[in-house]
This record gives structure tokens, C-alpha cells and sequence, in this order.
């Protein structure tokens, strides 16, 4: 799986910075920004001075929306084109968020608050940027063919074909046909990032079995791909929880850290975005960002981002991750074995004068 999106700068000698875009017109930029932040100390960027960079001829064309700070180094800078809509775009659509998000402040109903906050995010920006192979549900929980239920799940992105095995306001769909689930809450804390880190491990935790075998003369090809460092013969499932606003970042980072310890790459939750602060998500040692964990990757945090920057990154990452979902065909038989097996069992021990004793009728 490809990482985040990495700087091209020119420059030989300088580290690359996580995200960033391809102009060295942002170290000036940056370090503008920063001066505000750390008290007229010159920051830099991977130990370099910004007065070794060059803005090129478009650096007008370029503008700061993130930055991550660590100690008095920027770690990383987020820059866009700014001839390019779609930020902008974004960028309505992340205030859209807030207003609506503080709006949601006068409801004094805690399960009504969370359904309407919920319900901002789904249709406000979900519906509209997910990919088009994808269904999104809100409010559910997902079962196994072993019985397994999940927790209550705000979002899930799943097949479009997902037979739900009940559906109401309140949907329960195969593990099989989900393949991302989503927590949201409206100021994240370390306490609510465990119980989303649960939330989510009880999903992650499922195996996916129930798919129709090859019969006559078709065959299936069962597919495959490696994530989270080992190979899997069907499509894990991914978690991610956003937020509109939360404590400090560094402190939920360091949380994660530790629910990370111990535990299994595959089912940790794969991001964290907070609309007001920044990100939480997973890199290598070589300050490269990833979309998933791996064995040896590290929590890493974006902070002092934009609420239009977390938006963004927040459309890539979801493109990302879902840009090569597949399936194989499920099957739903598995789910009804027992209900199948017992009406036949009922059924053969019918006494002969009953209909439907395999009499021919006619």
C-alpha cells in the first residue's frame, strides 16, 4: 500500500518532509508561520535553515494550510495549488461542518447530539466524496458467520450488493461486505480513543468466511493482497474515527501508542482525523506517512492543520484505502445454516398422510 503523498522538493540534501507539496516556496511560508508559534525562534525544517531554500517562479501559486510542529522543527508542511477548485471546495465544506457542528450544540439530548453529528458528516461530505463502488450506511453493527456481533458501528462503507440480514433505521450487515467502518465524536478524548480503538477491534477481529465456492464449471478466483504485513485472501477491514474537536493531539497520539503496544497491525484503527486540530496516523522511522499500520510503524501526528487541510487529507486517505476494495461473491447460506438445516430437519419427519410429503400434486 502506497504511503502519503511525499514532497518532491529538488533540493539533495533535505529530508522529506511526510506531506508536502512539490515547490520550495513553503519553507519560507512555514517558517513565517512559525514564527508567530514559537516566540521569534527561527524554526527549520529537518534541521536545514529555510534561507537555504529558493522559492520558485509559482510560489504566488502556493498556499500553507497545515503544519507539524515537533519541539522547534517543522516536521511537516501541507500546501496546496491554489488554482486548483477542489480545495476550495473542501474547504466550504469543512466550514459547513463547524457551523452546523456548533449548531448541534443546542440539542441537550446526548444520543440525539451524536445522530445529528453523525448525520452532518454522512451527508454533508461522506455522500458526496466517498467513491462511487461503495455504499455508505449510518448507524449499524456487523455480525459474523461464527456468530460474532460487533459494536454498535456510526458509519460503515460496504459493498453495494451487502444483503442485509436486518434492515430498519438500524442496519446488521455481513462482515464479509464491509469494508471500512467509521467512529465519529464531537471532542475526542483519550478515553473516548479507547473506546473507538475497541469499537472498532470488534469488527477487525472478524474473519471473513462466508463466500460461495466454485460449482459446475465455474471457477472463482479467490484474489488476494498484502496489508498489514502478511497476505490475505480477502479484503481486511479498515476503521477510521473522526472528530470535530479534541484535546491535545500529542496527548491522543501518545494514548494510541500505548493501545497500539501488543496489538495485532490489522486491527488497530488505521487514522484519526480531528476537523479542528489535525491527524493521527501511522509512518516508518524514515518520517514517511502510511495509510495502514504495519508491524514496525510508529504513531505520527499532524497538528496546527486547518480544518480545509484534515478535510482534505481526510478525501485522499478515504480514496486511498478504497480505490482497490474488492470482493469475493459472498455467500449468505452460512447465516442460515441453522434456520435451513432445522426447517428440513422438520420437514422429513412429516407423517405421510400431511401435504407436502413429496407426493407429486396433480
Amino acid at each position: 500500500m502506497s504511503g502519503w503523498p511525499e514532497q518532491t522538493n529538488p533540493s539533495p540534501d533535505v529530508g522529506r518532509p511526510a506531506i508536502a507539496d512539490g515547490s520550495g516556496a513553503f519553507a519560507r511560508t512555514a517558517a513565517a508561520a512559525l514564527d508567530l508559534h514559537s516566540a521569534g525562534q527561527r524554526p527549520c525544517l529537518h534541521g536545514r535553515s529555510p534561507s537555504r531554500y529558493r522559492p520558485r517562479r509559482d510560489a504566488l501559486s502556493v498556499r500553507l494550510i497545515g503544519v507539524a510542529v515537533s519541539s522547534n522543527c517543522i516536521v511537516s508542511v501541507i500546501c496546496i495549488d491554489v488554482d486548483n477548485p477542489l480545495p476550495g471546495w473542501l474547504g466550504q465544506v469543512a466550514e459547513r461542518l463547524l457551523v452546523e457542528f456548533r449548531q448541534s450544540q443546542s440539542i441537550r439530548h446526548n444520543a440525539s447530539k451524536g445522530s445529528v453529528r453523525e448525520g452532518i458528516l454522512a451527508g454533508e461530505f461522506l455522500a458526496k466524496y466517498l467513491p462511487g463502488h461503495v455504499s455508505l450506511i449510518t448507524g449499524g453493527e456487523v455480525l459474523s458467520a461464527q456468530g460474532e456481533v460487533s459494536t454498535q458501528q456510526d458509519l460503515l462503507v460496504v459493498d453495494p450488493r451487502t444483503p442485509p440480514l436486518y434492515a430498519r433505521d438500524y442496519q446488521v450487515v455481513p462482515v464479509e461486505c464491509v469494508y471500512m467502518v467509521g467512529e465519529v465524536k464531537s471532542r475526542l478524548t483519550t478515553a473516548e480513543l479507547e473506546v473507538a480503538w475497541n469499537g472498532a477491534q470488534s469488527v477487525k477481529r472478524m474473519q471473513k468466511t462466508a463466500y460461495r465456492q466454485p460449482r459446475h464449471h465455474v471457477i472463482i478466483e479467490p484474489g488476494g493482497m498484502t496489508a498489514y504485513g502478511r497476505r490475505w485472501s480477502w479484503y481486511p477491514t479498515t476503521a477510521f474515527l473522526f472528530a470535530y474537536d479534541s484535546t491535545d493531539i500529542r496527548d491522543l497520539a501518545a494514548r494510541m501508542h500505548e493501545l497500539a503496544v501488543g496489538t495485532d497491525p490489522a486491527h488497530r484503527l488505521d487514522a484519526v482525523f480531528v476537523l479542528n486540530k489535525g491527524i493521527i496516523c501511522w509512518g516508518d522511522r524514515e518520517e514517511q506517512y502510511l495509510t495502514r499500520p504495519d508491524p514496525t510503524s510508529i504513531v505520527r501526528s499532524l497538528s496546527q492543520m486547518t480544518p480545509r487541510a484534515v478535510l482534505i487529507m481526510f478525501t485522499w486517505w478515504l480514496n486511498e484505502m478504497l480505490g482497490d476494495v474488492w470482493t469475493r461473491p459472498f455467500s449468505i447460506r452460512p447465516y442460515l445454516q441453522g434456520i435451513i438445516d432445522t426447517d428440513i430437519a422438520v420437514s422429513l419427519c412429516l407423517p405421510d398422510d400431511e401435504p407436502g410429503n413429496g407426493v407429486p400434486v396433480g
